[in-house]
């Protein structure tokens, strides 16, 4: 060895050290960054459908829905493809003449199309529960969420207005 290098252990270890230490910091850093990014893209994605909705049932074997409103909608962004549902219906009564009223969790499987889980909150001592598919649109300036349930349940339209729609 010529007598310029000097080869100290301790400084071998420190710099192995500082190495070891500054890489985990930054991929951790890393890793936040990305995390945060990602759901910030997927409530981007996602929470397009929050808001306040009128709903319109169809008639049987029709493909036209009635004019006038079944339902009053509310649908809330919880986290990454997983939304929030309450539904009010304007015709439907329980015995103590209260309006029914059914939540549900929306689960979306695409930007567009999904699926409802829900259950009636107040109906007369029955548990009633069931699914729904769920397919979205944006038209026109209005944002449409179409429900298709099982049977006896049928097609609904929900429709949120223009005024209602937020500049995202």
């Amino acid at each position: 060895m010529s007598k310029d290098c000097v080869f100290n252990i301790c400084e071998l270890w420190n710099g192995l050290l500082l190495g070891f230490v500054s890489s985990a910091v930054a991929s951790v850093l890393v890793l936040l960054i990305v995390r945060h990014n990602g759901k910030r893209e997927l409530k981007r994605r996602f929470s397009k459908a929050e808001g306040d909705y009128t709903g319109y049932r169809y008639d049987q074997d029709s493909l036209i829905p009635e004019t006038n409103p079944a339902s009053r909608a509310t649908i809330k962004y919880k986290h990454e493809n997983l939304l929030s549902m309450s539904l009010t219906e304007l015709e439907g009564r329980n015995a103590k003449g209260e309006n029914l009223i059914w939540t549900g969790e929306m689960r979306l499987d695409f930007e567009t199309s999904g699926t409802v889980v829900w259950r009636y909150l107040n109906l007369d001592d029955k548990l009633q529960f069931g699914f729904k598919r769920c397919l979205m649109r944006e038209e026109d300036g209005k944002f449409y969420v179409y429900l298709a349930g099982e049977d006896p349940y049928g097609k609904e339209i929900l429709v949120k207005e223009p005024s209602k729609l937020d500049s995202r």
